[in-house]
């Protein structure tokens, strides 16, 4: 119930987002998961979901929220988190990225994208 539900402003782009991921999506990657609203709705429909997080404190408060969803809880940093063999089928970002430094550069210096 919404209502149940504490006040965050990014989880009305949640269902924006969750509609971009194709029906038959198998893995999907959270960047910057948060409080973990756009993983569990993710997880309600794609069998292997990963919620990264650099904020400790926030992650296990999504690990809390969320304790029975199928999620993969990771703290990590996505500009040097070892995820080059992943294959993800989608990568999801919700009021994340301005929170990183350089988005076009990776750990060696070298363009990411």
């Amino acid at each position: 119930m919404l209502a149940q539900q504490p006040w965050n402003i990014n989880i009305h782009y949640d269902a924006l987002l969750d509609s971009k991921v194709p029906p038959g999506t198998r893995r999907v990657l959270d960047v910057g998961c948060g409080d973990g609203f756009l993983a569990a709705r993710l997880a309600d429909r794609v069998p292997d979901v990963t919620a990264m997080d650099l904020d400790a404190p926030v992650l296990q408060r999504a690990r809390s929220r969320f304790a029975d969803a199928p999620i993969r809880w990771v703290h990590d940093d996505i500009m040097t988190a070892e995820l080059s063999n992943a294959g993800f089928d989608a990568v999801v970002s919700n009021a994340a990225l301005h929170h990183v430094e350089d988005t076009r550069r990776c750990c060696d210096g070298s363009p990411r994208w």
